[in-house]
């Protein structure tokens, strides 16, 4: 996976991929392919962060990221399932 512009061009955009809406499908495609993606995402910018000099707005980035956490993998199903 290669970073564009701070993003992942990622299996989203390389690999078309089929999603179920059956509950039980879609989990365990989001729990196989998404959320890894999005913690990896994540994790690129994590390491950003931590590069910020002002360390007032480095513990703030860090936090934001470590609590919303949730909203991006959240956030990256939606997308998906509104693609379908």
């Amino acid at each position: 996976m290669k970073h564009l512009f701070g993003g992942l061009q990622s299996e989203w955009g390389a690999v078309k991929m089929t999603l179920s809406l059956h509950p039980f499908s879609l989990m365990h495609q989001v729990y196989r392919k998404i959320i890894h993606v999005v913690h990896e995402e994540l994790k690129f910018w994590r390491n950003r962060a931590e590069e910020i000099p002002n360390q007032e707005l480095k513990e703030q980035a860090l936090a934001s990221i470590e609590y919303k956490t949730f909203h991006c993998e959240g956030g990256s199903i939606m997308v998906l399932t509104a693609m379908k």
